[in-house]
């Protein structure tokens, strides 16, 4: 009796635990056919990487039956199947899931067949049993999608930038709150700042409002996007990090983007090329009093010649003492026009240069001694900074001479209680400059850009033909005569000649 329910309980037991095991190997029927249905990769591996399980999508990765993968180490058939597993943390997560037992995820990217694709490595730690070994779920996800349009956008961002960075005009965009939102390497050139100190800074940094009043425009054009001012060229002034003033041309166009209106400017600086126009304008303008000036000292050459000669004959044959004096004032009035005239012939003839190698700092001494050697130069204190070794200029260096001690009479004559006048020479990329520099009453704004013009002088003597003269000549050099001044502390005449 007890052996029969003894037999009839163990048949219970048996068909209890087939019960059980169809249970299970339904279940792993289920999981294998949820496994071979994603598509990710997954396998189980041990803590030797070897490889326990595989779904069909790894399977179909490394091109092997189930049979020939399993016991296989896993980064042996990944680098098969051309991806490249060094173990490392930074591209395997299975040592950092089974030392922190947690989920691990690793990006990896990776070149494959030829093109360049982004994988999410996650690793799942498994305990099956609690002092069982232990086990590693990896799944290998594709973001190939993702991953290469992000490396596309990565991409066309930088060509974008390359692009943007190799033009010489200065690109500068700003939101409708006038923030700059994009600076170009030239504009970083030209206006002396990094992007990262204009990045989000209003535009009235680069473009001061009393010079260009973008807050009216941009207002405007926000009322009626169909103004005129977009879409063309401006001249306006703008200003470097050192607060220097300057000139740029600049086209603005306008976009608009998630429903704000975005606005681009190229901006050229115009320094040279407003230079230029005013050396052109200057020159027209010689050419014109030059052709007068001559006209009006030949008709005055012969008849003043005249008027002198008969005077100073009358002058020595004169016996009444009151006559006499006034035939002296009269020759002494006619050698001052004769001496004006010889000016006026300098102004207008043609500067022949009789060139040759001359070291600047040597013409720079010579002109100093000379002008120490003066009785009006005792008040004066010169100070010389001389260019490092030799500053050899193929020139006419009495011509050159000529100029220099224009400049450092006038800067004399800008003192009239004394003072120093300094006198600097240096190389400048492929030119020579020389500086004479006052600490004089300086010249107004209004009269800079006239100081050149013939008859056109600020100081009580003189008819203001000096500094035409040395422009001339500097020019005949293919150089420059610059000046900056401010009125009340002086003035700066720059002398800049082309080196051989």
């Amino acid at each position: 009796m007890n052996g029969t329910f003894k037999v009839k309980e163990l048949e219970e037991n048996l068909k209890g635990m087939e019960k059980e095991l169809n249970l299970l190997r339904a279940r792993d029927k289920i999981a294998t056919a949820v496994l071979n249905s994603i598509s990710e990769e997954v396998i189980l591996i041990d803590s030797d990487y070897n490889i326990l399980e595989a779904n069909r999508a790894f399977l179909d990765l490394v091109g092997l039956p189930k049979e020939k993968v399993l016991g296989q180490k896993c980064y042996e058939l990944l680098s098969l199947a051309g991806r490249h597993c060094d173990r490392t943390p930074d591209t395997c997560p299975l040592g950092l899931a089974l030392s922190t037992k947690e989920k691990i995820e690793v990006r990896v990217t990776q070149r494959v067949l030829g093109g360049i694709r982004e994988f999410l490595r996650i690793a799942y730690p498994v305990h099956l049993e609690p002092q069982g070994p232990s086990l590693v779920l990896e799944v290998n996800r594709q973001w190939e999608e993702a991953g290469l349009l992000v490396q596309h956008l990565r991409h066309a961002e930088q060509r974008f930038q390359a692009v943007l960075n190799s033009v010489s005009e200065a690109i500068v965009s700003v939101n409708q709150e006038h923030q700059i939102v994009l600076f170009n390497k030239a504009a970083e050139n030209i206006f002396g700042y990094k992007g990262c100190e204009v990045l989000g800074q209003d535009l009235g940094v680069l473009l001061p409002p009393q010079y260009s009043d973008h807050y009216r425009f941009i207002k405007r054009f926000l009322k009626d996007p169909k103004i005129g001012s977009v879409n063309r060229s401006l001249r306006v002034t703008a200003l470097r990090k050192g607060g220097e003033e300057f000139p740029v041309d600049l086209s603005i166009s306008s976009l608009m983007i998630d429903g704000e209106y975005l606005f681009t400017a190229i901006i050229r600086d115009i320094t040279t090329q407003v230079e230029t126009e005013k050396r052109l304008v200057q020159g027209e303008r010689f050419a014109a009093v030059g052709r007068a000036v001559a006209h009006v000292v030949h008709e005055l050459k012969t008849p003043l010649m005249i008027i002198g000669g008969l005077s100073q004959q009358l002058l020595r044959g004169m016996g009444d003492t009151a006559s006499q004096k006034k035939l002296e004032i009269i020759c002494e009035e006619v050698a001052r026009l004769e001496r004006l005239l010889l000016d006026l012939g300098d102004f207008t003839k043609e500067q022949r240069l009789v060139l040759r190698p001359y070291d600047v700092n040597d013409l720079i001494a010579d002109v100093v001694g000379m002008i120490k050697a003066l009785p009006s130069s005792q008040n004066y204190t010169f100070l010389t900074e001389l260019c490092e070794g030799n500053l050899i200029l193929r020139c006419d260096p009495d011509k050159l001479k000529q100029v220099l001690i224009n400049l450092v009479v006038n800067a004399m004559d800008a003192m009239e209680e004394g003072g120093t006048v300094q006198i600097h020479a240096r190389r400048h990329q492929d030119r020579a400059e020389i500086r004479v520099i006052d600490s004089g009453v300086g010249i107004r704004e209004e009269d800079l850009s006239h100081i050149f013009e013939p008859f056109y002088t600020t100081r009580k003597k003189g008819v203001g033909l000096g500094l035409s003269i040395c422009y001339k000549i500097v020019q005949a050099h293919s150089g420059d005569l610059l000046v900056e001044s401010k009125f009340g502390e002086g003035t700066v005449f720059t002398i800049s000649l082309p080196m051989e």
